[in-house]
């Protein structure tokens, strides 16, 4: 995404200056009583709230998570997992390794954070991955934090994420619209024919490999130029009958079982199956077709069974845990065996019922297809939106209206004495500001120049020291005034250097100090600014010899 051309008042900065990653873990299973709110990759797979478990039900370290957080999958993000956790105080809140967990600082919000995650993160996480297999490619953190993003002030992200909420929830809504259609014809095939398993009805029984033929698991492999294949993927989980397909060449596919247009296809791979992947094999175009060999192809035999009958009652609880009890295999791996599908009882009612539950089948379908168009426009809309809100077109109307714009952040006279020592030193003089710089620069301007900041220093092992200096440096780069740069193993010569994107801020702040205390700062900057690391230093240990008593330099005036 291009942020060349963004609002003036808007920001582009490391996706890291603005949201913290926590790394803090914990070993469930070394408390085994204690429960735990476990965010886990299968909760979110499934749409479902995270698991309450016990820590010596969990095997492996966990991050723990705080409140105001988003989870971004690092493992295989092509699955576009970005979560909003909402912290439950009674259990200590946890998840996978395998997710990132963002929580927003300073002029972010938490919403507007997930929304960035998703619309501008994902897309260049899913290019930046890397792994030994394809299920086990990941994206590392760093590469997370060091993305740009772009930042407007506060209201603005605000109204931002109003917009895209609304939209999200039109899309959210017209979803459940289509999904309530499975519902219904599923209510109906129960006031229609009954419970399959129970068959109160009566109805004559037949094994299912009496009415259908139930394919072998591999077919040879025909020798053409290329057919349709149906991978897993597209196979529909319920939502909709008709599955897609792609155009592949023969070379291309692994391995494959031939299908016809008309067969019902059923996954027999867990948890696939679980999640209801079944579906018909699409009649247009015609044309050499194959599918996964992790499905179960199905196809008509006979005139006494319907394929959209059969379609739902393979599809009723009380199958899938039949067939699902059947499966054979390791965990997590197992399989629905041919002989199982062979041998499934199942209710056979009049051919006539059957159809007559088809039609009724064929007109919802007619209704979910312009449901499903209605939900496509709205799709396609909501990406146009999801652009324009990160570019500042989404909210150009209402940000000329509100007059919005950033609040300078609220920080002591001390601390922009300190940030315009580090200013001139880096803006004016270009010259990395080393901590000890700054440490011993505002030393300087407290002994020589006379200014009353209430700094106490203390001999140190490179001169005077004073913790102040470092919480007021660690107040101003939480304000995102200045970033830590290359951090040296020596603490004291870490580069400190003003946010480029907040040098207006920066400007702004320092103006705002007296006119005789910014001379003064100038003066001092290049006085003592021009001089080398060992040259300061050499000068201060002449100067104030009561400071060099823990010095590791040992050096002492001459």
């Amino acid at each position: 995404m291009n942020f060349k051309n963004l609002p003036a008042n808007w920001k582009v900065v490391r996706l890291g200056r603005v949201a913290d990653i926590l790394t803090q873990t914990i070993d469930p299973f070394e408390n085994p009583d204690e429960q735990f709110l476990l965010y886990s990759f299968e909760a979110y797979d499934n749409f479902k709230a995270p698991e309450i478990r016990l820590g010596g039900e969990i095997r492996s370290s966990k991050i723990i998570l705080s409140n105001n957080c988003v989870l971004f999958a690092r493992l295989n993000p092509r699955k576009e997992r970005v979560w909003k956790v909402k912290i439950n105080k009674n259990y200590i809140n946890i998840t996978s390794t395998e997710f990132v967990p963002f929580t927003p600082k300073i002029n972010l919000d938490l919403e507007y954070l997930y929304w960035v995650l998703k619309t501008i993160i994902l897309p260049r996480a899913q290019k930046n991955i890397s792994g030994t297999t394809r299920s086990r490619e990941r994206v590392s953190k760093e590469f997370l934090a060091n993305l740009p993003i772009p930042l407007p002030p506060l209201p603005e992200q605000k109204r931002i994420v109003e917009i895209l909420s609304l939209a999200e929830d039109l899309i959210k809504r017209q979803k459940e619209a289509i999904a309530l259609i499975d519902k219904i014809l599923m209510a109906k095939f129960l006031e229609m024919f009954g419970d399959p398993a129970t068959n109160p009805k009566g109805w004559e029984i037949k094994r299912l490999e009496e009415v259908t033929q139930i394919s072998p698991s591999k077919y040879e492999v025909m020798r053409k130029s290329n057919c349709f294949f149906i991978p897993m993927e597209l196979i529909p989980q319920g939502e909709k009958i008709f599955t897609d397909y792609k155009i592949m060449k023969f070379k291309e596919i692994k391995s494959g079982i031939a299908v016809s247009p008309g067969d019902l296809l059923i996954a027999k791979i867990t948890p696939c199956f679980e999640n209801g992947k079944i579906g018909f094999v699409p009649k247009i175009p015609t044309g050499f077709f194959m599918a996964t060999t992790e499905v179960h192809p199905i196809r008509l035999k006979g005139n006494n069974i319907d394929l959209r009958f059969l379609y739902y009652l393979l599809r009723h609880k009380k199958i899938k845990e039949y067939l699902k009890n059947q499966m054979t295999g390791t965990s997590g791996r197992k399989r629905i065996p041919q002989k199982a599908l062979v041998r499934l009882q199942i209710p056979l009612p009049p051919i006539h019922l059957q159809q007559q539950f088809a039609q009724i089948v064929e007109e919802f379908e007619k209704k979910r297809k312009e449901m499903q168009s209605t939900l496509e426009t709205l799709e396609s809309l909501f990406k146009v939106l999801q652009k324009k809100a990160f570019t500042g077109e989404l909210t150009a109307e209402w940000r000329e209206k509100q007059k919005i714009d950033w609040e300078l952040p609220k920080i002591t006279e001390r601390q922009a004495i300190l940030l315009a020592l580090l200013y001139y030193s880096h803006v004016v003089l270009k010259k990395p500001a080393m901590l000890t710089f700054a440490m011993k620069e505002t030393f300087l301007l407290q002994r020589e120049a006379g200014l009353t900041l209430g700094y106490e220093f203390i001999p140190y092992k490179y001169g005077p020291f004073s913790k102040e200096v470092y919480e007021d440096l660690e107040e101003l780069e939480k304000n995102l005034l200045v970033e830590k740069v290359k951090p040296n193993r020596d603490i004291e010569k870490t580069e400190i250097t003003i946010s480029e994107d907040f040098k207006d801020w920066v400007e702004k702040l320092i103006d705002k100090l007296p006119e005789n205390h910014k001379t003064l700062i100038q003066s001092y900057a290049q006085k003592y600014g021009t001089l080398s690391y060992n040259e300061l230093i050499d000068y201060i240990y002449s100067k104030y010899p009561e400071f060099i008593g823990k010095s590791r330099r040992k050096r002492r005036a001459k």
